[in-house]
């Protein structure tokens, strides 16, 4: 979508007749992401301006965001749309904005600099974590988890699987995933739907895979820095943001960012560990790479969590090639219960549990 300076933007959407309908023009967003008018309203105004190609819309979202006396609600979304905006000011704005008190609002901040922060903004957050109890304090632990494996930093570590905590399924047992490698226009739309940048990558459409389930359909969009011949190498000695897993709806046809996949050198020689959480933290799946000869051979099995269900992945990595070998899952499902509120209980045990650690000393 593209706002310009025109009084009106004409924006096709899907429908019967297949006509477009009209959205404001740009002077009326900005308008009402200000709370000048009351159409549209001030969040889809936010999100109408975040996706627009108006160069300085990160000041206006600066303002919401920086706006005391606005509701905490839009604060939040004015944050989380800020990476979609020029990444370098968007980070400058998030790290000064680490010193709001607001819990949800600083949970929206925390979130979006895990996809735009670097050093700064994780010294920020390791300032920050201290008095950060919450939502706040899940987010800002997985945004610094975000940032030491898409910059290769030590320490803030995601936990090792404990004893007991992957589901088993067995080898013949689940219905097959739908997997293969994804079309070039299905690659061309994640990638544009995702953003030139997303999570601080360069994605790689010719290196993506596209799945289908009887749950969800998707691609997994690899990080374009570990599709060369010596990705096995460099995999082996530092973390990594690996790819990006991507859910597409099917009304649409249009994908947004669901799961992040991170590497890291595991203790033992000629390992690495995989862990995938989604966007808001919770870790998913887990396994490890086992490193001979050149050549790995990963697998992955669903964490135990609630409302999840057995999934088993296995293949290899060569000179920058993933193959999937076996993708399956089962249909049982871990019964749901009541969980505990975030609020109360995620300083104790936050989304896909608390890192490990900060840096290791200079």
């Amino acid at each position: 979508m593209s706002i310009t300076r025109s009084s009106t933007l004409s924006v096709a959407r899907p429908g019967a007749a297949g006509a477009p309908t009209l959205e404001p023009g740009l002077r009326d967003v900005r308008a009402a992401v200000r709370g000048a008018v009351s159409e549209p309203s001030r969040a889809a105004a936010i999100e109408l301006l975040a996706r627009s190609s108006y160069p300085n819309r990160h000041r206006d979202l600066e303002h919401v965001l920086e706006d005391d006396e606005a509701p905490s609600r839009l604060r939040y979304r004015a944050a989380i749309s800020l990476p979609r905006a020029d990444p370098v000011a968007a980070s400058e704005i998030l790290v000064a904005a680490t010193r709001i008190r607001d819990r949800r609002v600083l949970a929206g901040v925390m979130r979006a600099l895990g996809q735009v922060g670097g050093r700064e903004a994780l010294d920020a957050i390791e300032r920050a974590l201290p008095s950060t109890e919450g939502t706040a304090r899940a987010h800002a632990e997985f945004a610094a988890l975000l940032i030491a494996h898409r910059l290769g930093l030590d320490g803030f570590d995601a936990p090792a699987p404990a004893a007991g905590e992957l589901i088993e399924m067995a080898a013949d047992h689940g219905r097959r995933l739908h997997v293969r490698r994804a079309p070039s226009a299905t690659a061309e739309r994640c990638v544009t739907d995702l953003g030139s940048r997303p999570y601080g990558i360069e994605l790689d459409p010719d290196a993506s895979y596209e799945f289908r389930c009887d749950r969800c359909s998707g691609a997994v969009m690899r990080n374009r820095a570990f599709t060369r011949g010596d990705a096995l190498e460099t995999l082996g000695r530092r973390k990594a943001l690996f790819a990006i897993g991507a859910l597409r709806d099917d009304s649409t046809g249009s994908y947004t960012a669901a799961a992040v996949f991170l590497t890291s050198p595991a203790a033992d020689a000629g390992r690495v560990r995989i862990s995938v959480h989604l966007t808001n933290g919770e870790r998913v799946f887990a396994g490890e790479a086992s490193v001979s000869d050149g050549a790995a051979r990963w697998s992955l099995a669903a964490v135990k969590r609630l409302g999840a269900f057995p999934v088993r992945a296995e293949g290899t990595f060569e000179d920058g090639k993933l193959e999937i070998d076996l993708a399956a899952s089962g249909t049982r499902i871990l019964r749901k219960i009541a969980p505990v509120p975030l609020e109360r209980g995620a300083a104790r045990n936050p989304p896909g549990h608390p890192v490990q650690g900060g840096r290791a000393p200079a």
